[in-house]
């Protein structure tokens, strides 16, 4: 997903200089009004991909405590900590908290790499204010 969010701000960034060369005043207010339709398409997907992401960080969240609660909870109740059902929750767990952690840093660089299509939404506005005065 990183490289699709570079790659639409570079490609943004490349047809508002692109646009700016032309010289048909009503062809380059279309240009802008095309490429702010695409820009918001686009920023709406990502935005879309972002809360799914988010929606499935939460669930494994919920998911990894309650198995870290039958875990201190399978080990209050059992006197021999080396069962093979500790064991099994012992990896349970650490799969989870692994998991859990990836999903947190996949999340956190999705957030943070969306921010930076948000002052191309700016750009793009103050080229359109622009032609129109």
């Amino acid at each position: 997903m990183d490289k699709e969010i570079y790659r639409h701000r570079d490609y943004v960034q490349s047809e508002l200089n692109r646009i700016k060369h032309i010289t048909n005043n009503d062809a380059r207010l279309a240009s802008y009004r095309e490429l702010a339709n695409y820009h918001a398409l686009q920023t709406w997907n990502f935005q879309h991909e972002r809360q799914i992401h988010l929606y499935v960080t939460i669930i494994f969240g919920v998911i990894m405590l309650v198995a870290w609660a039958a875990l201190f909870g399978w080990l209050m109740a059992v006197s021999s900590a080396y069962n093979i059902v500790t064991w099994l929750l012992i990896a349970l767990v650490a799969i989870l908290t692994v998991l859990e952690g990836c999903y947190l840093g996949y999340y956190y660089r999705m957030e943070n790499r969306t921010q930076i299509l948000y002052p191309l939404d700016r750009k793009i506005y103050d080229a359109i204010q622009a032609m129109l005065k």
